[in-house]
C-alpha cells in the first residue's frame, strides 16, 4: 500500500508517485482543533471502496502527517 511508504517530509511530487496518481481530491487543510499548529495547508485524498487515505502538507509542500479511513 502506497500510503504506508509515504513519509514525512515527502514532497507532493513523491506522493504522487508514490500513489501512482494525482490525489482523486486535493482541499485546504481543516484543523479545527489546531493539531498541526498552523501548519497544515492542504490536503490529497485519495479513495478506494469505502477507504480514505489523507495526506496532510504543510506550506513548503512537504508532507506533515497521514491518515487513512475505513467506512466513511
Amino acid at each position: 500500500m502506497a500510503l504506508e511508504t509515504v513519509r514525512e517530509g515527502d514532497t507532493k511530487e513523491k506522493v504522487v508517485q508514490l500513489f501512482g496518481t494525482p490525489p482523486h481530491e486535493i482541499r485546504s487543510c481543516s484543523d479545527p482543533h489546531n493539531i498541526f499548529q498552523g501548519r497544515c495547508r492542504e490536503v490529497y485524498w485519495y479513495y478506494s471502496f469505502l477507504e480514505r487515505w489523507e495526506i496532510y502538507f504543510d506550506p513548503d509542500g512537504k508532507v506533515l502527517a497521514k491518515g487513512h479511513e475505513a467506512s466513511f
